[in-house]
Parts: structure tokens; C-alpha cells; sequence
């Protein structure tokens, strides 16, 4: 009976990690490490449609350093009817040469636009 209450006890202590001795100057390391999280920054495909117009707003006003699975966060969030007003603005853009190419200055002049 003893034993078995050890063995409880044993088993709701805190979660063991690489280096439990306490002779040890470094801090504890977790035993199961987390995947890492992609922290590079978010540069959006050349294709001129509305989820990368999306993209080029959010980086220019709200996320510069914004990574791709923070975007995908967010436009996934977004109702499918904002979606389409990208869409629909992507398409005015090239249809009226404002979207020509994916340069500084060609992005410039639509990246601080409504954010829909």
C-alpha cells in the first residue's frame, strides 16, 4: 500500500527534463521540445490576385515582420466576403495598369489601401 501511494505521488510531480540535478548551473530544458515556429518574414507570391493584395496591405499596415503562418491566420479569419473584395480590387488593379509588376515601387502605390 505503501509503495502505491509513492508510486502516485511519483506520478503527479512536475515533468521531468533533461538535466534534474541541482548541481547543474544551467536552467532545466523541457524533455519534449515544441516544433519550431517559422519567425522568417512573409514575402507573398508574384501572382496578382486578392489573397497576395491582402498580404501586401497586411505586411505594409499592420504585421511588417509578419511571418506566412500569421497571414494564413489571418486571412483565413477573414469572411469570404472580404476575401472577395480583394478579389475584386486585385482584378481593378491590373485591368487599370496599376498592378503591373511586384517591384518597390509598383507596390507602393496600392500597399497602404483599405484593409477590408
Amino acid at each position: 500500500m505503501k509503495l502505491l501511494k509513492q508510486k502516485r505521488k511519483d506520478s503527479m510531480k512536475q515533468p521531468q527534463t533533461l538535466n534534474d540535478t541541482p548541481s547543474s548551473t544551467m536552467p532545466a530544458i523541457p524533455a519534449v521540445v515544441a516544433a519550431p515556429i517559422n519567425t522568417k518574414r512573409f514575402h507573398p507570391a508574384a501572382t496578382k490576385n486578392g489573397r497576395n493584395l491582402c498580404a501586401h496591405h497586411w505586411l505594409k499596415q499592420l504585421m511588417p515582420n509578419g511571418s506566412s503562418q500569421e497571414f494564413k491566420v489571418y486571412w483565413d479569419s477573414l469572411e469570404k466576403t472580404r476575401q472577395a473584395n480583394y478579389d475584386i480590387e486585385a482584378s481593378n488593379l491590373v485591368a487599370d495598369c496599376v498592378w503591373t509588376a511586384n517591384t518597390v515601387e509598383v507596390l507602393t502605390k496600392f500597399s497602404s489601401g483599405t484593409l477590408h
